[in-house]
């Protein structure tokens, strides 16, 4: 359970090097069968992570898009 948490709690940029990394391992080829699918399951760990601060920053993005045009004030130059 600790394991999960701590990745959950994972910056994108950390999530991100490390998914960077297994795609890396997976591409050499060079890697026991089990060892291959063990290590691409932690991969789409990571690209889980990434995808939920991504769409984490979407929703911010598109909340603060439509607060400004909702309202009055222009901005001042």
């Amino acid at each position: 359970m600790e394991a999960k948490k701590r990745k959950k709690s994972l910056s994108f940029e950390v999530a991100m090097e490390k998914l960077d990394t297994i795609v890396k391992t997976l591409e050499n080829g060079n890697i026991p069968l089990e060892k291959l699918v063990a290590t691409y399951q932690e991969g789409l760990k990571y690209q889980k992570i990434c995808q939920e601060h991504l769409d984490r920053a979407a929703f911010t993005l598109e909340t603060l898009k439509t607060e400004g045009l909702n309202t009055d004030d222009t901005p001042s130059a």
